[in-house]
């Protein structure tokens, strides 16, 4: 369902029921699917992205094929088998062997990124992907632990292995979008690119609202002023 076209919810509200849903099943399978197949294509130009992450994912509607969802910010990739270091983008998402000193930059990084991003999606607007600690040496050994038990097994069985610490072990993107074919639909896309319409509408609305308020303050005759 859509989120109300209603000028009396305030922001709160609003963002809890536009912007805080748990997400389909089939939306992180279509995601997936999208996804992969942008890192196909960069991976088969030569390149590796660096900093696949949900901040540089976008969402476009096609008349054809409904919402797609690109990958965008490449200010970090580098072609394949480089091994300059300081050339890494969010660490919250990266594999270990990225950040060690003379490490290969190869297409497995993204393909482990992308794990993380659907392993994130997946668990719902409450869970945060650990930042540092023990937590996020353990997510990177493999670790399904905080994934939710209500998803499928197959969809937790494929981000295992797009995490897991053996960076030759994990499948390529290619292989990922294919297991991904065929699993998801954009419906609830479709949903949410409406319902961010509507909420920038209703942000519109109140910046206008604001906007005339402070002017009539600003135009509107004192006491003082009329008594001269």
């Amino acid at each position: 369902n859509s989120c109300r076209d209603d000028e009396s919810v305030d922001d709160d509200e609003f963002d809890n029921e536009c912007l805080g849903r748990f997400v389909l099943e089939s939306t992180v399978w279509k995601i997936g699917f999208d996804l992969a197949k942008g890192l196909t294509a960069i991976h088969s130009l030569g390149m590796v992205h660096l900093d696949m992450k949900p901040s540089n994912v976008f969402f476009a509607g096609d008349g054809n094929l409904g919402v797609v969802c690109k990958i965008g910010d490449f200010g970090m990739s580098v072609p394949i088998g480089m091994n300059e270091d300081g050339q890494e983008g969010d660490t919250l998402y990266l594999p270990k062997e990225i950040l060690d000193d003379g490490s290969l930059k190869e297409p497995s990084a993204d393909v482990f990124s992308l794990g993380l991003t659907l392993y994130e999606l997946a668990a719902g607007p409450t869970f945060d992907l650990p930042a540092e600690g023990q937590p996020w040496h353990e997510i990177r050994t493999g670790s399904m632990s905080t994934f939710p038990k209500n998803r499928s097994a197959e969809l937790r069985e494929l981000i295992a292995t797009m995490i897991q610490p053996n960076a030759t072990a994990r499948p390529t993107a290619l292989v990922v979008g294919e297991k991904c074919l065929g699993m998801g639909d954009s419906e609830f896309l479709d949903g949410l690119l409406n319902d961010v319409a509507v909420y920038e509408e209703h942000k519109e609305r109140q910046l206008s609202a604001t906007y005339r308020a402070s002017r009539n303050r600003r135009f509107t005759p004192t006491n003082g002023m009329l008594d001269n």
